[in-house]
């Protein structure tokens, strides 16, 4: 859907740019570094005085720092005061997490850095944003890459759709984190083929046993039995002999990541870190998207682009152009920003430098290390400083697996780790319902009843409702004056689904609407406007391939409560968004009928045809077709069409005003008004398909409203993560909350519910 004439408070998205700037402060405040040891790169990596550890050819953060590094973990030189301390009392030992983002070459004094290759791959898909390709009822099959599913099953999460990685043998981790629905496995990603940064000796001091390593070629001239420098490094896990700088290692498969039965003793700075959980070294984040400040078109990778550093301005070669050749501004340049050609600084976009990895953490009592994903460790950057998830004592899975039931019960009730484990186990059931999620989740449950469909652990639940205005095309005001409003109040609703899966709920689905009710004036009087529907294409059903059976009777359910709270008319848009842009989910699953590609138009137009269909059917609709059918067919005058916020229509109505003034003030002639009616309906004639419109009959919703005060919930429940679908869109991009396999989708779930559901109230400890 287009985004045009949206209103400041509904598009403004400062909150999260000065989040960001408040965690970046945070993270420099903390980021201690400058251990003996001395520097080990040219982009200064060095050790961190509290690990033993730190990012490979990159550095060592303290809890919430963050700082630019190469792929993975390697080793850091051991030091006085480096090892572990424990806290005072008893306490749980400081939190150690660690951080390498991919940066651009750089050579240093013990080699060359080389950034990890954008074909190593985070198995992420482009981004695509469209309903969804299960929308045509097709589910993946057996042929899927499951490489990052959950590893606590034995099972497919669902029948025909593949393997489950984490075998639980010697050398596996399953499910990394104290009571956590770990997710182990990693995406398709090769680590990075350069070899290790060298290493002191006295780095074996953070090694233990049951770690696992990356190996390659270092400075020990000791390589991996028939592996050569040039090969990926070959995961290991650490069976004992540490001392003098080496340790005696078992290879894995590097397909299964089970223990081959091979044996080495190897040079600790031949090594890096690997995760635990995935049993590799990186775990990267999908590269970053560059989008002109003036046009907001995509920039190429390795595509040429200006900027004004001090404006944070990035305008493309388009825009620069139009700007020297003609002096015209760019369009969606804000009005306080000057630019001028000799302050434009030419670069060059390139988004493998740009490519960020996941963070590491460290067990509290086995010392292996796992990615944040892989242990499902909530990003204590991204969460209040007050709630001090950096203090909890962290105990993984793989510990809890290992111990006896009574000693596995008390570490699930070890003190200092209420915290952690109330936000991993999370539910959406727990955030508040309202009189709409009710009604949508009564109605779901009995569409797929009746279609002999199940979806287990389904939650529905409003997420944000606030009310805004928006304001009148401002031709349209000058030409009808005081017959015309000069707003148009609505309330915003953001439905979000939820579903538990494998013990971990993963949100799948979400719908934006805009209600403008009996006390909005006409003609937006009574309508209600579905702007935005998405997925993530994680919906698990029974039978396999029936997503969207339970995605109609989501949207039906809803068209049920507005049309009993006194809706009159739904107005739907159904056009897909173009290639690589994105409507709610940042990085979702890949479709596997269309790729990358946007589905077709008429497809996704199918499918909201046969789920307006199934609700005529039921009585929930009364009629409905398109928009030159339903609305433009008996138009007389312009001001009797109802303009939405963020609709395609405005801009284009005060382009038909403007034009037919011809930028003086408007004439009232009898004439003129035809002209314009007849212009509309010609417009509107030719994206008629892209518009649905429904009359709703007023039926009485399967679960009756309750709390509700002319149809709307009280009190407004605002949140600024999801207020609009783009400021919730442009959050999972900054935090790199992505939906592209399950594990990512279980995290990104995680932290939205963390972050709608506030801090949790930890229950009081038992005596263990």
């Amino acid at each position: 859907m287009p985004s045009g004439g949206m209103s400041e408070e509904y598009n403004d998205l400062s909150w999260l740019e000065s989040e960001l700037d408040q965690r970046d402060n945070r993270l420099g405040d903390t980021n201690r570094l400058g251990a003996p040891g001395g520097s080990l790169g040219g982009g200064g990596m060095r050790a961190a005085p509290a690990f033993a550890l730190a990012p490979r050819g990159g550095m060592a953060s303290l809890p919430g720092g963050t700082v630019q590094g190469m792929a993975g973990a390697s080793l850091a030189p051991g030091a006085q005061g480096m090892k572990r301390k424990q806290a005072a009392a008893g306490g749980p030992p400081p939190r150690r997490r660690a951080k390498a983002t991919a940066a651009p070459q750089g050579e240093g004094e013990m080699g060359s850095l080389q950034p990890v290759p954008p074909g190593g791959g985070s198995g992420a898909a482009n981004p695509t944003a469209e309903i969804d390709g299960e929308l045509l009822g097709d589910d993946l099959g057996a042929g899927e890459d499951t490489s990052l599913l959950g590893a606590l099953n034995d099972q497919p999460d669902e029948p025909g759709e593949g393997p489950v990685v984490g075998d639980g043998g010697e050398g596996s981790s399953v499910g990394m984190v104290v009571d956590a629905a770990g997710a182990a496995g990693g995406p398709g990603v090769e680590p990075a083929v350069d070899s290790p940064m060298p290493l002191a000796a006295e780095a074996s001091d953070g090694v233990a046993p049951g770690m696992h390593l990356a190996i390659g070629g270092g400075s020990s001239g000791v390589d991996p039995p028939d592996r050569s420098n040039s090969s990926p490094p070959v995961t290991a896990v650490v069976i004992g002999g540490i001392e003098d700088g080496r340790c005696d290692v078992e290879l894995l498969d590097p397909e299964t990541h089970r223990p081959t039965g091979e044996r080495s003793r190897v040079a600790v700075s031949d090594c890096a870190i690997a995760c635990s959980a995935c049993k590799r070294e990186t775990l990267l984040f999908e590269p970053p998207l560059l989008r002109c400040s003036g046009c907001d078109r995509k920039v190429r990778s390795g595509s040429s682009y200006y900027a004004e550093p001090r404006a944070g301005v990035r305008i493309c070669t388009a825009c620069f152009d139009a700007l020297r050749t003609a002096d015209e501004r760019p369009a969606m340049l804000p009005d306080e920003v000057e630019l001028r050609c000799g302050s434009l600084e030419r670069r060059v976009w390139e988004a493998k430098e740009e490519v960020e990895q996941d963070h590491y953490v460290q067990c509290d009592r086995c010392q292996r290390w796992y990615h944040y994903i892989c242990a499902a460790f909530p990003d204590p950057a991204q969460l209040p400083p007050e709630w001090g998830l950096d203090s909890q004592t962290l105990c993984c899975s793989a510990c809890v697996a290992s111990a006896d039931p009574a000693r596995a019960a008390q570490l699930l009730r070890q003190p200092g780790s209420s915290l952690l484990r109330a936000l991993q186990r999370r539910s959406a059931s727990d955030l508040p319902s309202c009189a709409t999620s009710d009604a949508v989740e009564a109605h779901v449950a009995v569409e797929i009843a009746a279609a002999g469909v199940q979806a287990s652990g389904l939650v529905v639940r409003v997420v944000s409702q606030r009310l805004y205005h928006c304001r009148a095309v401002a031709g349209m005001k000058v030409r009808y004056g005081a017959d015309y409003p000069d707003s148009f109040p609505y309330r915003s609703k953001a439905l979000f689904a939820f579903q538990e899966v494998d013990g971990a709920d993963v949100c799948v689905f979400a719908l934006y609407v805009q209600e403008y009710d009996a006390a909005c004036p006409r003609p937006n009087t009574n309508r209600t406007y579905i702007s935005y529907l998405d997925s993530t294409r994680w919906l698990h059903t029974s039978p396999p391939g029936q997503r969207s059976v339970v995605y109609h009777a989501i949207v039906n359910g809803y068209l049920q409560y507005a049309g009993a709270a006194g809706f009159s008319h739904a107005h739907l848009w159904v056009e897909p968004p173009k290639a690589g842009d994105e409507y709610i989910f940042y990085c979702r699953r890949p479709d596997p009928a269309h790729g990358s590609r946007p589905m077709p138009t008429s497809q996704l137009r199918a499918w909201y045809v046969r789920m307006l269909e199934r609700a005529q059917a039921t009585g929930i609709v009364a009629e409905f077709g398109d928009i030159q059918q339903e609305l433009v067919s008996g138009l007389t005058s312009l001001r009797d069409f109802p303009l939405f916020e963020g609709d395609f229509f405005p801009e284009h109505v005060a382009e038909l005003v403007d034009e037919s003034s011809g930028g003086a003030e408007p004439h009232f002639s009898r004439k003129q008004s035809i002209t314009l009616v007849e212009d509309m309906k010609a417009q509107v004639a030719g994206v008629k398909r892209r518009f649905l419109v429904a009359r709703l009959s007023g039926a009485a919703p399967t679960a009756p409203a309750r709390g509700t005060d002319g149809g709307h919930e009280q009190p407004v429940r605002s949140n600024e993560l999801v207020d609009s679908r783009q400021a919730f869109l442009a959050a999972c991009k900054a935090r790199h909350w992505q939906f592209s396999d399950l594990p990512r989708a279980r995290y990104s779930t995680m932290m939205l519910l963390a972050l709608l559901g506030g801090r949790p109230v930890p229950p009081p400890q038992s005596a263990s």
